[in-house]
């Protein structure tokens, strides 16, 4: 099927003339198609503990499955579905002394595989820990 879209005028001469037909592009998305990346459910929280020189924290993120594309090739290798995921954290502060802290992070705290972009896996379980040192006054 072609169709006639319509003619380009430019400084009253006709330059262009358009025409189009359906199969000429290839479409990879369709109207009503979920959005890439945009999962329907998905949330976070956060539970913090104040206890003297100690702060601990819980981080939690859930997401549902979302519709993504091939990382090598776009969208002309096909779309794929992600499959979703929960990924809690703990963090922990200890103001050993004045504008000192020494903190611990635990994240992916289940050890489970996902990826937050198809065919990119995130970590598996993994610790960092340091000390900070802040400019501002010591609470």
């Amino acid at each position: 099927m072609v169709f006639h879209l319509g003619e380009l005028y430019v400084a009253g001469k006709r330059s262009a003339l358009l025409n189009g037909g359906d199969g000429l592009v290839e479409q990879y998305f369709y109207l009503g198609q979920p959005l890439l990346r945009r999962p329907k459910q998905s949330g976070s929280g956060v539970a913090t503990l104040h206890y003297g020189k100690l702060d601990a924290s819980l981080t939690a993120y859930v997401r549902g499955r979302d519709l993504d594309v091939e990382p090598n090739y776009g969208a002309s290798s096909g779309l794929y579905w992600d499959t979703g995921y929960v990924n809690l954290g703990i963090n922990l502060n200890y103001r050993v002394r004045g504008n000192l802290t020494a903190y611990a992070i635990l994240r992916n705290a289940l050890d489970r595989h996902y990826e937050e972009v198809y065919g990119y896996p995130s970590p598996y379980l993994n610790f960092v820990t340091g000390l900070k040192w802040s400019l501002a006054r010591a609470r």
